[in-house]
């Protein structure tokens, strides 16, 4: 199998947020107090269509990825900019001057509590800050090491 595909990269960085989302808001990380900030109880679970939220959170989630490897292919740097740390930052600065104002100006009118905000806002930037040292990662040769590995 071949890892170096065109935009497999992309893929491999939208599963961030679903991986991400089961460890972050599970009852004993986060998911009790995001429940109580929301407003919600475990029960209210049962009533949601469970692939449908997870095929339109995997295709947002394509669409972030997508941006970011086009951020990171027309970045202006050196190759030694190329790193997960670089891109990383790259993540959290985007995350934070794009992510956060849009997450908060939309969801503000729900009136929840703060806690709720500090934990989505978290997860959302450590979110950007993995899928963005994914793209500038693997836009830096990394990839070769995944290829090779594959190859055998």
């Amino acid at each position: 199998m071949d890892l170096y595909l065109p935009g497999i990269q992309n893929f491999v960085a939208a599963l961030v947020p679903m991986i991400l989302g089961m460890v972050w808001f599970h009852p004993k990380v986060f998911g009790n107090a995001w429940m109580k900030g929301a407003n919600l109880k475990p029960e209210d679970g049962q009533a949601v269509n469970m692939p449908l939220l997870m095929g339109v959170g995997f295709i947002m989630a394509l669409i972030i990825s997508s941006f970011l490897k086009s951020y990171a292919i027309f970045h202006e740097g050196t190759p030694a900019d190329a790193t997960f740390a670089h891109g990383a930052f790259h993540g959290v600065l985007l995350g934070a001057m794009l992510g956060i104002p849009t997450l908060v100006s939309a969801t503000i009118w729900e009136r929840k509590s703060l806690t709720y905000y500090l934990i989505q806002i978290a997860y959302w930037l450590v979110t950007f800050a993995l899928m963005g040292g994914i793209m500038f990662a693997w836009r830096s040769g990394y990839a070769d090491v995944f290829k090779a590995m594959s190859e055998h």
